[in-house]
């Protein structure tokens, strides 16, 4: 019906703070009048972006409706947020004195976050008749939003323990938080309809169970049970928005009478772990679900043109449901000096949405389905090999009268190697296939590292990468919606060469008694090769802490 095609070259800088601090006084001793935490966090930043974007649509069917548009874009971005937390833990000594009350402890928590961030942004369109770009008045526009959120509760604790010295602790908790909030927001701009002060209260319980067990130098098992509630307002975005005619396929017009979006959550999560260092295997396991509702969804009602493309009404809907679940399994097998690992993960979603496509009323049943099995073996210090496949599989069916289902699968094939021979080089590779069944598309990805460390004290480092040896420069992707699929290929970052030289001052300071240094020790955490996993006494599929792997 259609077929467009589009450039965009941008270019983008910025600048972020962050502080964090926290102040406990007597900590989390609900027997002291005093006990009490403060917690507060500042956090800035800045972004510059510059994008020029041209863009061809051609109508097949209607050659008249063909456009084409070369716009220029600079935004200026900026934010800024105060994060207060209190939390005082002896609420019920305070107001009940010496009463016990079940051993039922109360406490009071408040969190208050205020927030700024400003937008400017200043759009242009070329003018083929002067070769100067002038101004689009329409999407030029600035946005600022103020915005303090505050959050009361009480929180009510119970806990059962129970133990034996170096044989078994038992360990339970229920907690119960009575939470509400309250949300103001100010929004202001040179768009008259965009100008908004909003309020809103809302009471948002909570409730969790928690039950650890743990027999000594045998195992450990954790299982938490817990329900909570959200609520999300409709963005000034989704209220009014500002139509940009270069997304050529897709146009959102918002609704400036949507309601906030209420979520309901029931989350499971259950974790075991061998805890037994003398074994020569151990074994990990974990599954975790989550259940939920969304009351007032803020959902899509489309309508497609004749040439494809997709005109966005934004509604309020009951009947939103989800279901995500994930389980994962780790081994370790000792070999004398060597390590032998398994690991398999998996993911489930499935998401269930009410809508309208074309005025036709339906239920999107939206499901996904990931598996990845990964084996890793190192010889000693001097090699780890690594090798994963991983399949995933996506799918959206329509229950209304003639609209169209989707089906994706891709497949992904993953390797790496590192090579710490001779002394002081370190040969590493990894390499990346993706098959995508649906669309036809596959693209490998190889890349290459030799790092070599020298001086005396070893804290210089040389490192030759190879990126993309294979020169396929393509990325694949895939995202799937309650009532579309969509394929991306786009151009990667070319093949090319780098000579990187490090140096890292591990030591400050001087010297302490009988020639210990002091001070602290800095530089990355991956000199030496690309895989850092193996030297951190970290799992090899990205976890920390794992004893299977503590080397080096």
């Amino acid at each position: 019906m259609s077929k467009s095609n589009d450039v965009s070259n941008s270019e983008s800088r910025g600048s972020s703070w962050r502080l964090n601090t926290r102040f406990g006084n007597r900590d989390d001793d609900e027997r002291s009048l005093k006990s009490y935490n403060l917690n507060y966090s500042f956090s800035y930043n800045d972004n510059e972006s510059t994008r020029n974007t041209v863009s061809d649509f051609n109508s097949v069917l209607d050659p008249s409706k063909s456009k084409s548009y070369d716009r220029l874009y600079n935004t200026n971005s900026k934010g800024l947020s105060n994060s207060l937390n209190f939390s005082y833990n002896s609420l019920k000594r305070l107001l009940f004195g010496g009463y016990n009350l079940w051993d039922i402890n109360i406490g009071f928590i408040n969190n208050l976050i205020v927030s700024n961030s400003k937008r400017t942004s200043l759009v242009s369109d070329l003018d083929t008749l002067t070769g100067k770009y002038i101004e689009n008045t329409y999407l030029t526009n600035n946005n600022d939003v103020n915005r303090v959120d505050e959050r009361p509760s009480l929180r009510f604790t119970k806990n059962f323990r129970k133990n034996l010295s170096n044989r078994f602790s038992r360990y339970i908790n229920i907690t119960a938080n009575l939470q509400a909030q309250f949300l103001n927001e100010k929004n202001s701009s040179n768009i008259a309809n965009r100008n908004l002060n909003r309020s809103f209260q809302f009471l948002l319980p909570d409730v969790n169970f928690s039950y650890n067990y743990k027999k000594f130098n045998k195992y450990n098992l954790e299982i938490k049970l817990g329900q909570n509630s959200s609520v999300s307002i409709p963005t000034v975005d989704q209220l009014y928005p500002i139509i940009d005619s270069t997304s050529l396929y897709s146009f959102n017009y918002g609704n400036a009478n949507l309601k906030p979006s209420h979520t309901n959550t029931l989350n499971f999560n259950l974790d075991y772990n061998t805890e037994n260092r003398q074994r020569r295997s151990d074994i990990n396991f974990g599954f975790n679900t989550s259940v939920g509702q969304i009351n007032d969804a803020i959902v899509d009602s489309s309508n497609y043109d004749n040439l494809g493309r997709r005109n966005i009404y934004l509604i309020n809907i009951n009947g939103q449901k989800f279901i995500n679940s994930g389980f994962n399994i780790n081994t370790s097998i000792k070999l004398k000096r060597d390590l032998l690992q398994f690991g398999y993960n998996t993911n489930y979603s499935t998401n269930v949405s009410p809508n309208y496509i074309d005025g036709i009323y339906s239920r999107s049943n939206s499901q996904s389905f990931n598996n990845s099995l990964r084996v890793f073996y190192s010889i000693g210090e001097i090699a780890t090999f690594q090798v994963s496949q991983s399949l995933n599989i996506s799918a959206s069916k329509q229950t209304g009268k003639n609209l169209t289902s989707f089906n994706n699968r891709t497949h992904i094939t993953q390797a790496s190697i590192n090579l710490k021979y001779p002394k002081d080089f370190t040969f590493s590779n990894t390499f990346n296939y993706v098959n995508n069944k649906s669309a036809n598309q596959s693209a490998a990805l190889w890349n290459a590292f030799l790092t070599y460390i020298f001086l005396n004290s070893k804290q210089a480092e040389i490192k030759l990468s190879a990126m993309d040896i294979l020169k396929q420069n393509k990325n694949i992707s895939v995202s799937a919606g309650p009532n579309n699929m969509t394929t991306s290929v786009t151009n990667g970052l070319q093949q090319f060469y780098m000579i990187t030289l490090s140096y890292f001052p591990r030591q400050f300071g001087g010297r302490g008694r009988g020639g210990e240094r002091r001070g602290m020790q800095m530089g990355p955490s991956n000199r030496g090769g690309e895989n850092r996993n193996f030297r951190e006494g970290r799992n090899w599929d990205g976890g920390g802490g794992s004893r299977m792997n503590r080397r080096g």
